[in-house]
């Protein structure tokens, strides 16, 4: 089933990839079985928290 990226393409990996949403979030899609990313909820970038949201 195809869909419509839900913005730019910034990186392509193993299981996911990242998609820039505005300029203060992205959005990493997981593929068919990509697992839970929970873990990874809160990451720190440049001295501030960066939320990470997974579809």
């Amino acid at each position: 089933m195809a869909t419509t990226p839900p913005g730019r393409l910034l990186g392509s990996g193993r299981r996911a990839d990242v998609y820039e949403i505005d300029e203060a979030w992205v959005l990493r899609r997981e593929r068919e079985g990509g697992g839970d990313a929970a873990g990874e909820g809160a990451l720190p970038a440049g001295g501030r928290s960066v939320a990470v949201l997974t579809w």
